[in-house]
């Protein structure tokens, strides 16, 4: 089955294939899907929708939304997350680290990524960002908008992910997302 390269191209056939592969439904099969882009003009390197899901029955544990990711559409800011390989970064930390990392993390329902043909989609869960049971309340879509503070992770707590990340796991992907996550803690303790 031919992968998505807008939102405009998630069906729901091919959502529903991405949610058993993944063991989020088993019976049930996507019958509609309303994107509500998100994130919009906030200075995103890609394009956030929200994907308001529809089944032909119910199932205990499929999602009723996600959170959908495609790359930017702007040339300059595609081309800056080509050279830093940002989309692919991503795509791997979701398939490979997630789960070693010591915080609570969004689940991937699923992603593809095609580094020759630069085309990339990560399906997220969608995590409450405020009040009781809230996944990151800090970290907020519209950060950096007037009133809107964001909270950067202690130096200790990216010490600690890194440590733990190439401690449990050596892949390529892992040294890369380490090398960041360290460049990021050094870049902190400058600031």
């Amino acid at each position: 089955m031919e992968h998505p390269r807008q939102f405009a191209d998630i069906t729901p056939a091919w959502l529903t294939s991405v949610l058993r592969d993944g063991g989020s439904v088993r019976a049930a099969s996507v019958t509609g899907i309303a994107v509500e882009p998100i994130g919009v003009g906030v200075g995103f390197l890609g394009q956030l929708a929200r994907l308001r899901l529809t089944y032909d029955r119910p199932e205990a544990g499929a999602p009723a939304s996600v959170i959908g990711k495609f790359p930017t559409l702007d040339p300059g800011g595609r081309q800056i997350c080509q050279m830093f390989r940002f989309y692919e970064r991503e795509v791997l930390f979701y398939r490979e680290l997630a789960r070693h990392v010591p915080v609570r993390v969004p689940r991937c329902w699923g992603s593809v990524m095609d580094v020759a043909a630069d085309d990339y989609l990560i399906l997220l869960e969608l995590v409450r960002t405020t009040g009781a049971g809230a996944l990151l309340p800090d970290l907020v879509i519209g950060a950096g908008a007037p009133g809107v503070a964001v909270r950067r992770p202690a130096e200790a707590d990216v010490g600690r992910a890194v440590f733990l990340l190439t401690r449990r796991t050596r892949t390529p992907a892992v040294a890369a997302v380490a090398d960041a996550l360290a460049a990021a803690a050094t870049d902190q303790t400058r600031s």
